[in-house]
């Protein structure tokens, strides 16, 4: 029997700057890894052409320091994993892995708002998404 074509499509994602969320990013674009991923079928749960769109930490440049909350160890272990393992071939994803590890620092979508609202985080990404800038 003949398996069926996945469909294809483009799939942006907008994530909290930290590695929980690239984490995300990674189940969904590469699937589970471990027992899950070795069964027939399992990468029909992926989005291959699942794109990083934000947050990013161009995006935090000129957010106060208080928009940043500190990495903490968990944190720092978890990019470090995610680099070393599923997003090894990703440079872009693990250059934002470094720095948020160089910086010590995470934020949420939320800190960009900065008293200006939800809308300027929408903003962000409408214009990420009409310039093209996301990570493949």
């Amino acid at each position: 029997m003949a398996r069926p074509r996945r469909p294809h499509f483009s799939s942006p994602f907008t994530v909290d700057w930290n590695p929980a969320g690239a984490g995300i990013l990674a189940l969904y674009k590469f699937g589970p890894r471990g027992t899950a991923s070795r069964r027939p079928g399992a990468d029909a749960l992926t989005l291959d052409s699942l794109a990083w769109v934000g947050a990013r930490a161009a995006w935090f440049a000129r957010s106060p320091a208080t928009a940043l909350t500190p990495l903490t160890p968990r944190d720092a272990a978890l990019a470090s994993t995610l680099a070393a393992g599923p997003l090894a071939g990703r440079p872009a994803w693990v250059a934002e892995l470094a720095a948020m590890v160089a910086a010590g620092a995470k934020a949420d979508l939320e800190a960009l708002a900065d008293g200006a609202g939800l809308g300027a985080v929408t903003d962000l990404v409408a214009a990420a998404l009409n310039a093209g800038d996301w990570l493949p």
